[in-house]
């Protein structure tokens, strides 16, 4: 007879980790509270909660091992969530609660195309807003953003993530990341936004008004629909509308930021939203300065 455990479990050595961009992620379990020894494990992973069809069920596995075991089920999809549990079997069987993973971008997409934004920004961070219409309902969505400089995305208004100063430093002329945000969208009108600063890759522009680069990003978005059917949108100059008519008036890493609340566009990431042509919303394509490149699954 099974019997629920706190068994703590992790997929990569994280917990209920976003954006695992392996075709086989691995998982370690462990626990404070059972003592015996462990003779076998069965993992299983599925995407629903319900566990109805699992993409991998491992059934019994003779083994002490607890670390690092690697996924051997179906292929995974790019940005789907994910749920699994572990059964540990000893003189009684044990079984873990429900963990999650989220997948990033699993096939080798293009990136370069993508970029939107441009130069000319000067001081101010910048707003960009793209509206979306989905045909259908949603079974998963998640956007996928690369940009060297430092931004906020949100969802219908709403922060999809409580992360901040994304996305992570690197050396910019030989890598540049990707984040992933699952996104909570049905079928219907919807809006991406970020507000985009300086960042690393910006820094003089914000410490002195000196341009370094340029402020860009690319965004992708998967959508897959309950019909089974997978949408890509991909960011572009005739879906994308971009302002520098934005509150954050100067920003920089070790000064901080000057804010202009009369310059604030309440709810621009919302579908009530009008665009106002005194407050220069445009389409603005952009690209990556030569020898710098993004780095796709």
């Amino acid at each position: 007879m099974k019997k629920e455990a706190d068994i703590r479990c992790l997929c990569e050595l994280m917990e209920n980790p976003v954006g695992i961009d392996l075709t086989a992620p691995r998982f370690s379990w462990g626990s404070d509270v059972i003592f015996e020894k462990q003779k076998g494990y069965r993992i299983v992973v599925s995407d629903t909660k319900e566990f109805i069809l699992p993409v991998w069920d491992s059934g019994y596995v003779e083994s002490e091992e607890n670390n690092l075991i690697r996924y051997d089920g179906e292929r995974l999809k790019s940005g789907t969530r994910y749920y699994y549990y572990v059964e540990i079997f000893g003189k009684q069987q044990y079984v873990s609660p429900v963990f999650t993973f989220f997948t990033g971008i699993l096939e080798n997409r293009e990136w370069d195309e993508y970029f939107i934004g441009g130069a000319g920004v000067k001081y101010h961070s910048f707003l960009i807003r793209w509206p979306l219409y989905l045909k259908d309902h949603v079974k998963t969505a998640a956007a996928f953003v690369a940009s060297p400089n430092y931004y906020q995305l949100t969802f219908d208004g709403n922060a999809v993530r409580d992360t901040k100063l994304n996305n992570a430093f690197t050396e910019y002329t030989k890598t540049l990341l990707y984040e992933t945000y699952p996104l909570p969208a049905d079928k219907g009108e919807h809006v991406l936004g970020i507000e985009m600063g300086n960042g690393w890759y910006a820094m003089e522009m914000g410490e002195r008004g000196a341009a370094k680069g340029e402020h860009v990003l690319a965004i992708q978005i998967r959508i897959e629909y309950w019909d089974g059917t997978v949408e890509w949108l991909t960011s572009d100059c005739d879906n994308c509308f971009c302002s520098s008519f934005a509150p954050a008036v100067q920003n920089s890493i070790y000064r901080g930021e000057t804010h202009d609340a009369r310059l604030k566009q309440e709810g621009f990431d919302t579908a009530e939203f009008t665009m106002d042509e005194g407050k220069r919303w445009e389409k603005r394509s952009g690209r990556i300065p030569r020898g710098e490149r993004s780095v796709p699954r």
